[in-house]
């Protein structure tokens, strides 16, 4: 189902250096996955009530204010102005 292409595709957008043992270990792993995510789709959900409302009741929505720019930047890496600054994938950030 996965090819070892697809894994080192992935590692590749990811920006990761994985050995071939890793390869190997991650395909085996995501293989596993698919497998049990195969056998979730075989299950029929649809006899059982609908528990949506029962776990998740609806709240009304209560919109509030924004916080100041500073109190939402204090814990930013960088910032430029009343902005975050974010790097470049693969860039240091300070």
């Amino acid at each position: 189902m996965i090819k070892a292409n697809d894994i080192k595709d992935v590692a590749r957008i990811a920006s990761l250096y994985i050995t071939q043992e890793e390869e190997k270990q991650l395909h085996d792993d995501l293989e596993r996955v698919f497998h049990w995510v195969e056998k979730l789709e075989e299950l029929c959900l649809q006899a059982l009530p609908d528990m949506a409302m029962v776990a998740c009741p609806l709240v009304e929505d209560c919109p509030e204010t924004c916080p100041e720019p500073s109190i939402l930047l204090q814990n930013a890496a960088v910032t430029s102005g009343q902005f975050f600054t974010v790097p470049r994938s693969g860039e240091d950030l300070r």
